[in-house]
């Protein structure tokens, strides 16, 4: 019975192997792993690593390890790099492929995007292994069989907003790969076809259904779906379906701004080894390499930096000592702030000449030191929210006041740039007292002077630092 076992076991793994088709989930963490167009598709440099085994148990039962990454190449093309090595028994398979997209975008919210790729595949045969089967010669040579070919893959992606369509063709070629004499098999042709669609319900949860077909010449055709659903963007949770009958929950969690771990459990299905294995079980680690400046517009799996906020202050004695400056420096422009609306109260504040009517009412601007933006950004750090929620707590109190609020910048760089800054950053503090403080939005009033105005004109970072700075002004309606 043993021998009759293990001989139909070599020839399914066989057949699964020269089927060459790839399943595996880690496309609800990187969808690269679908088709060659997703190469630079985030903007990041992206790196997953994983390992699954299937029908746990089961001695030989095939297992699959996989590395991939990608990243961009140019503003718009990116290279990727994906190798695997599967075993079932004897059987081992290795296979790698380097891939190049190109995406043209067609207006803010689609685009469409091509990869082409070149491929390696080898696949083994250990028959010394097989001495348990009996006394064939074939299995008593104790020699070691194999095979490799090239072939090449092509794939298409089309996004639309949250929804993305993509089409991946591995092994275009229909190789014939021999193993020995009395083995081998014609590569068989492949096609995995992908929708999803991400929707960001509100700040903490998101969602994003997966449909995956997949299908080989020697294959039917095989649905999947699964549904990630996200918090905090840090954990998620995905159930699963295959149209085989098998049924799973993919769970993850971020570790870190740049880590994630990926794990799935899956049982049932038709194959008659399923119920004398405990299930098939995925792992895999995922490492950002580099950040793209806009997440935004291309999620991934790896959370953003200012959503961790986790207290590095008993590590790193730079970071206290500028924690500390902060407060301090948040401490004393309060204090102005009070001081400045005391005054405005008691009609004491001094007021501009009358040469502009538009300025005759308003005070003399202070600078807000402990409001920060990302560089070149008008990311709002969250370190700038106790400056701005003293400020709402003052307008709130005083119902009828309303701010002037002025960006400035530095001299580095395009004027019209840096002037288009200075007025998104500005906004943002408006977004931020409105949309979270909920300050009415007519009360406040934005400018950006860009270069304009510095308060140092000397060619140095000290100055430039000062130069970088928003103010805000005051009018105290009776």
């Amino acid at each position: 019975m043993k021998k009759i076992f293990t001989l139909v076991f070599l020839l399914y793994a066989l057949g699964a192997l020269a089927q060459q088709l790839p399943i595996d989930n880690q496309y609800l963490i990187n969808k690269y792993s679908l088709s060659p167009a997703y190469g630079g598709f985030n903007d990041n440099i992206e790196c997953f690593v994983g390992n699954r085994q299937n029908w746990l148990g089961i001695t030989g039962a095939p297992e699959k390890k996989f590395i991939n990454i990608n990243g961009p190449f140019s503003s718009n093309s990116g290279l990727g790099a994906q190798f695997t090595y599967e075993t079932a028994g004897s059987l081992t398979h290795f296979y790698g492929s380097l891939a190049y997209a190109y995406k043209q975008d067609f207006g803010k919210d689609f685009s469409l995007s091509f990869g082409f790729g070149g491929e390696f595949y080898k696949n083994q045969l250990e028959v010394s292994k097989l001495k348990t089967q009996g006394q064939d010669p074939l299995v008593m040579s104790e020699v070691v069989d194999e095979g490799s070919g090239y072939n090449a893959s092509f794939g298409m992606l089309v996004k639309y907003r949250g929804l993305n369509i993509s089409l991946g063709l591995p092994r275009i070629l229909s190789n014939k790969l021999i193993i020995s004499d009395s083995l081998g098999f014609t590569i068989a042709r492949e096609f995995t076809a992908h929708l999803s669609y991400f929707y960001e319900v509100n700040k903490k949860f998101e969602f994003e259904p997966f449909v995956v077909a997949r299908k080989t010449t020697l294959s039917p055709l095989m649905f999947e779906g699964a549904v990630m659903l996200k918090y905090d963007k840090r954990f998620w949770v995905a159930p699963l379906y295959r149209s085989s009958g098998a049924i799973g929950l993919n769970v993850g969690v971020a570790l870190g701004s740049r880590l994630v771990m990926n794990y799935t459990y899956e049982t049932g299905g038709k194959s008659s080894l399923t119920g004398a294995s405990s299930g098939t079980h995925e792992i895999s680690f995922g490492f950002l390499m580099r950040r793209t400046k806009n997440t935004e517009a291309n999620p991934t799996i790896f959370p953003p930096d200012e959503s961790l906020v986790p207290d590095m202050t008993p590590f790193n004695k730079k970071i206290k000592e500028l924690t500390l400056k902060m407060k301090k420096d948040s401490l004393a422009m309060l204090k102005k702030i009070d001081d400045l609306v005391k005054k405005a109260a008691e009609n004491q504040v001094d007021q501009p000449k009358k040469d502009n009517p538009d300025q005759n009412d308003w005070s003399a601007p202070v600078v807000m030191n402990d409001v920060k933006f990302a560089p070149a950004s008008d990311q709002l750090f969250a370190s700038s929210f106790p400056a701005l929620n003293k400020l709402a707590a003052d307008m709130i109190k005083r119902p009828k006041m309303q701010i002037l609020i002025t960006g400035h910048t530095d001299n580095v760089g395009s004027p019209v740039y840096n002037k288009q800054l200075s007025v998104k950053r500005a906004e943002q503090i408006k977004k931020y007292l409105v949309d979270r403080r909920g300050i009415d939005a007519s009360r406040i009033m934005c400018v950006g002077k860009g270069p304009d105005d510095p308060v140092d004109r000397s060619d140095t970072d000290e100055a430039r630092a000062k130069n970088r700075r928003i103010t805000v002004s005051l009018k105290l309606n009776k």
